[in-house]
Protein backbone atom coordinates (compact mmCIF):
# COMPACT_ATOMS: atom_id res chain seq x y z
CA UNK A 1 0.00 0.00 0.00
CA UNK A 2 2.66 2.41 1.19
CA UNK A 3 4.91 1.39 -2.14
CA UNK A 4 1.39 2.16 -3.96
CA UNK A 5 1.00 5.22 -2.41
CA UNK A 6 4.47 6.69 -2.80
CA UNK A 7 4.79 5.94 -7.13
CA UNK A 8 1.49 7.74 -6.93
CA UNK A 9 2.91 10.70 -5.66
CA UNK A 10 6.38 10.35 -7.95
CA UNK A 11 4.15 10.39 -10.73
CA UNK A 12 1.77 13.35 -10.18
CA UNK A 13 4.36 15.73 -10.64
CA UNK A 14 5.22 14.31 -14.15
CA UNK A 15 2.54 13.90 -15.03
CA UNK A 16 1.43 17.91 -14.19
CA UNK A 17 4.73 18.05 -16.35
CA UNK A 18 3.41 16.63 -19.17
CA UNK A 19 0.04 18.73 -19.57
CA UNK A 20 2.34 21.90 -18.34
CA UNK A 21 4.45 21.33 -21.61
CA UNK A 22 1.30 20.57 -23.84
CA UNK A 23 -0.41 23.77 -23.08
CA UNK A 24 2.96 25.89 -23.35
CA UNK A 25 2.61 24.43 -26.47
CA UNK A 26 -0.46 25.19 -27.67
CA UNK A 27 -0.32 28.66 -26.52
CA UNK A 28 2.95 29.02 -28.86
CA UNK A 29 1.29 27.33 -31.41
CA UNK A 30 -1.52 29.37 -31.49
CA UNK A 31 0.67 32.81 -31.05
CA UNK A 32 2.71 31.81 -34.35
CA UNK A 33 -0.54 31.00 -36.24
CA UNK A 34 -1.55 34.60 -35.63
CA UNK A 35 1.39 35.96 -36.04
CA UNK A 36 1.70 34.28 -39.29
CA UNK A 37 4.99 32.84 -38.83
CA UNK A 38 4.14 29.98 -41.00
CA UNK A 39 7.69 27.99 -40.36
CA UNK A 40 7.35 28.30 -36.77
CA UNK A 41 3.23 27.45 -36.22
CA UNK A 42 3.60 24.34 -38.59
CA UNK A 43 6.62 22.86 -36.02
CA UNK A 44 4.11 23.72 -33.57
CA UNK A 45 1.98 21.71 -34.15
CA UNK A 46 3.80 18.55 -35.40
CA UNK A 47 4.85 18.67 -31.54
CA UNK A 48 1.30 18.87 -30.57
CA UNK A 49 0.11 15.37 -33.18
CA UNK A 50 2.99 13.64 -31.73
CA UNK A 51 1.13 13.91 -28.25
CA UNK A 52 -2.45 14.19 -29.63
CA UNK A 53 -2.18 12.06 -32.88
CA UNK A 54 -6.00 11.91 -33.10
CA UNK A 55 -6.80 15.58 -33.05
CA UNK A 56 -7.78 16.74 -35.79
CA UNK A 57 -7.64 20.51 -36.02
CA UNK A 58 -3.69 20.15 -35.22
CA UNK A 59 -3.38 18.91 -38.09
CA UNK A 60 -5.81 20.84 -40.63
CA UNK A 61 -3.18 23.79 -38.96
CA UNK A 62 -0.03 22.29 -39.92
CA UNK A 63 -1.61 21.38 -43.07
CA UNK A 64 -2.40 25.40 -43.61
CA UNK A 65 0.65 26.61 -42.21
CA UNK A 66 2.81 24.59 -44.25
CA UNK A 67 0.56 25.91 -47.18
CA UNK A 68 1.00 28.97 -46.97
CA UNK A 69 4.99 28.73 -47.21
CA UNK A 70 4.57 26.22 -49.89
CA UNK A 71 6.06 23.36 -48.69
CA UNK A 72 3.87 20.80 -50.50
CA UNK A 73 5.77 17.90 -49.05
CA UNK A 74 5.37 18.60 -45.75
CA UNK A 75 1.69 18.58 -46.68
CA UNK A 76 1.53 15.03 -47.82
CA UNK A 77 3.61 14.00 -45.03
CA UNK A 78 1.03 15.51 -42.81
CA UNK A 79 -1.72 14.34 -44.71
CA UNK A 80 -0.65 10.59 -44.91
CA UNK A 81 -0.07 10.77 -40.73
CA UNK A 82 -3.42 12.17 -40.59
CA UNK A 83 -4.56 8.81 -42.46
CA UNK A 84 -2.70 6.58 -40.78
CA UNK A 85 -4.19 7.96 -37.44
CA UNK A 86 -7.05 6.68 -39.00
CA UNK A 87 -8.94 10.50 -39.40
CA UNK A 88 -11.37 10.42 -42.20
CA UNK A 89 -11.13 12.35 -45.38
CA UNK A 90 -13.97 14.58 -44.60
CA UNK A 91 -12.67 15.58 -41.13
CA UNK A 92 -9.10 16.61 -42.62
CA UNK A 93 -10.49 18.42 -45.53
CA UNK A 94 -12.92 19.76 -43.18
CA UNK A 95 -10.58 21.63 -40.67
CA UNK A 96 -8.67 22.64 -43.80
CA UNK A 97 -11.18 24.27 -45.49
CA UNK A 98 -12.22 26.26 -42.36
CA UNK A 99 -8.94 27.58 -41.27
CA UNK A 100 -8.07 27.94 -45.12
CA UNK A 101 -11.70 30.53 -45.21
CA UNK A 102 -11.06 32.06 -41.97
CA UNK A 103 -7.67 33.27 -42.94
CA UNK A 104 -9.27 34.35 -46.02
CA UNK A 105 -6.72 32.18 -47.77
CA UNK A 106 -9.68 29.75 -49.61
CA UNK A 107 -7.27 28.94 -52.53
CA UNK A 108 -4.86 27.04 -49.85
CA UNK A 109 -7.56 25.09 -49.73
CA UNK A 110 -8.19 24.71 -53.15
CA UNK A 111 -4.05 23.99 -53.83
CA UNK A 112 -4.12 20.97 -51.29
CA UNK A 113 -7.19 19.53 -53.10
CA UNK A 114 -5.33 19.94 -56.35
CA UNK A 115 -2.18 18.96 -54.91
CA UNK A 116 -4.04 15.33 -53.40
CA UNK A 117 -5.55 14.84 -56.89
CA UNK A 118 -2.19 14.63 -59.00
CA UNK A 119 -0.18 12.83 -56.04
CA UNK A 120 -2.98 10.57 -55.05
CA UNK A 121 -5.10 9.37 -57.73
CA UNK A 122 -7.01 6.19 -55.62
CA UNK A 123 -8.58 9.67 -53.35
CA UNK A 124 -9.82 11.42 -56.14
CA UNK A 125 -13.39 10.69 -56.32
CA UNK A 126 -13.04 12.16 -52.64
CA UNK A 127 -11.10 14.88 -53.76
CA UNK A 128 -13.52 16.18 -56.40
CA UNK A 129 -16.80 16.13 -54.82
CA UNK A 130 -14.83 18.65 -52.20
CA UNK A 131 -13.67 20.64 -55.46
CA UNK A 132 -17.11 20.44 -56.86
CA UNK A 133 -18.71 21.66 -53.24
CA UNK A 134 -15.97 24.60 -53.34
CA UNK A 135 -15.91 25.87 -56.90
CA UNK A 136 -20.44 26.29 -55.95
CA UNK A 137 -19.13 27.88 -53.11
CA UNK A 138 -17.05 30.46 -55.06
CA UNK A 139 -19.37 30.85 -58.01
CA UNK A 140 -17.13 29.44 -60.16
CA UNK A 141 -19.84 28.29 -63.25
CA UNK A 142 -17.38 26.77 -65.23
CA UNK A 143 -15.55 24.93 -62.80
CA UNK A 144 -18.65 23.82 -61.26
CA UNK A 145 -20.10 22.57 -64.18
CA UNK A 146 -16.89 20.57 -65.06
CA UNK A 147 -16.75 18.94 -61.54
CA UNK A 148 -20.73 18.39 -61.08
CA UNK A 149 -20.13 16.44 -64.75
CA UNK A 150 -17.43 14.22 -63.34
CA UNK A 151 -19.22 13.44 -60.59
CA UNK A 152 -22.52 12.33 -61.92
CA UNK A 153 -20.35 10.70 -64.89
CA UNK A 154 -19.84 8.01 -61.33
CA UNK A 155 -23.33 8.32 -59.62
CA UNK A 156 -26.06 9.80 -62.45
CA UNK A 157 -28.89 10.38 -59.61
CA UNK A 158 -26.74 12.22 -57.43
CA UNK A 159 -28.83 14.83 -56.41
CA UNK A 160 -26.59 17.69 -55.20
CA UNK A 161 -24.21 17.25 -57.82
CA UNK A 162 -27.37 18.03 -60.33
CA UNK A 163 -28.10 21.31 -58.42
CA UNK A 164 -24.83 22.13 -58.44
CA UNK A 165 -24.72 21.25 -62.36
CA UNK A 166 -27.69 23.15 -62.71
CA UNK A 167 -26.67 26.46 -61.06
CA UNK A 168 -23.55 26.28 -62.79
CA UNK A 169 -25.59 26.46 -66.41
CA UNK A 170 -27.15 29.44 -65.15
CA UNK A 171 -24.17 30.63 -63.82
CA UNK A 172 -23.08 30.52 -67.36
CA UNK A 173 -26.33 32.26 -68.41
CA UNK A 174 -27.76 28.69 -70.59
CA UNK A 175 -30.56 28.72 -69.17
CA UNK A 176 -31.81 26.01 -71.53
CA UNK A 177 -29.52 23.40 -69.87
CA UNK A 178 -29.98 24.12 -66.83
CA UNK A 179 -33.91 23.55 -67.13
CA UNK A 180 -32.95 19.96 -68.48
CA UNK A 181 -30.87 19.42 -65.43
CA UNK A 182 -34.06 20.47 -62.86
CA UNK A 183 -36.44 18.50 -64.94
CA UNK A 184 -33.89 15.68 -64.38
CA UNK A 185 -33.78 16.10 -61.02
CA UNK A 186 -37.71 15.96 -60.77
CA UNK A 187 -37.56 12.70 -62.72
CA UNK A 188 -35.60 11.36 -59.73
CA UNK A 189 -37.27 13.37 -56.65
CA UNK A 190 -40.63 14.39 -57.62
CA UNK A 191 -40.61 16.65 -54.59
CA UNK A 192 -37.32 18.78 -54.99
CA UNK A 193 -39.13 22.02 -54.05
CA UNK A 194 -36.13 23.98 -55.43
CA UNK A 195 -36.47 22.41 -58.93
CA UNK A 196 -40.20 22.80 -59.38
CA UNK A 197 -39.72 26.59 -58.09
CA UNK A 198 -37.13 27.24 -61.02
CA UNK A 199 -39.33 25.33 -64.01
CA UNK A 200 -42.42 26.97 -62.91
CA UNK A 201 -40.80 30.39 -63.09
CA UNK A 202 -38.72 29.57 -66.66
CA UNK A 203 -42.42 28.80 -67.58
CA UNK A 204 -44.09 32.34 -66.46
CA UNK A 205 -41.39 33.75 -68.02
CA UNK A 206 -41.43 31.96 -71.33
CA UNK A 207 -45.31 32.81 -71.21
CA UNK A 208 -46.09 29.00 -71.11
CA UNK A 209 -48.44 30.02 -68.10
CA UNK A 210 -50.33 26.66 -68.43
CA UNK A 211 -47.29 24.71 -67.80
CA UNK A 212 -45.59 27.23 -65.33
CA UNK A 213 -48.56 26.28 -63.04
CA UNK A 214 -48.42 22.81 -63.16
CA UNK A 215 -44.90 22.93 -61.83
CA UNK A 216 -45.74 26.04 -59.22
CA UNK A 217 -48.85 23.84 -57.69
CA UNK A 218 -47.19 20.86 -57.34
CA UNK A 219 -44.12 23.45 -55.19
CA UNK A 220 -47.18 24.63 -53.36
CA UNK A 221 -48.18 20.97 -52.46
CA UNK A 222 -45.38 20.70 -50.47
CA UNK A 223 -44.37 24.25 -49.03
CA UNK A 224 -47.23 26.71 -49.46
CA UNK A 225 -45.11 29.86 -49.16
CA UNK A 226 -46.82 33.75 -49.74
CA UNK A 227 -44.19 33.69 -52.65
CA UNK A 228 -45.62 30.88 -54.68
CA UNK A 229 -49.53 31.57 -53.57
CA UNK A 230 -49.04 34.80 -54.96
CA UNK A 231 -46.97 33.91 -58.49
CA UNK A 232 -50.01 31.03 -59.06
CA UNK A 233 -53.00 34.21 -57.93
CA UNK A 234 -51.26 36.07 -60.56
CA UNK A 235 -50.42 33.66 -63.16
CA UNK A 236 -54.32 32.80 -62.67
CA UNK A 237 -55.73 36.09 -63.30
CA UNK A 238 -53.61 36.80 -66.65
CA UNK A 239 -54.89 36.40 -69.88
Amino acid sequence: MLKKLLLSLILIPISCGIAAADTSTIVKAERFYKQHEWASAAAMYYLLIDGNPENAGYYGRAIVSDGMRGDTAAQMRTMRLALDHHLTFDTLFSHVETESMQLGEADVYERFLLLLKEREPWMTRAVDARLMSYYAFRRNPEASVRYAETMLSGMPDDENALYILAQGYLGEGDLTEAMKVYERIISINPRSYTALLYLGNAAADAGEKSKALEYLNKAKEIKPTPYVTALIERLSTTE
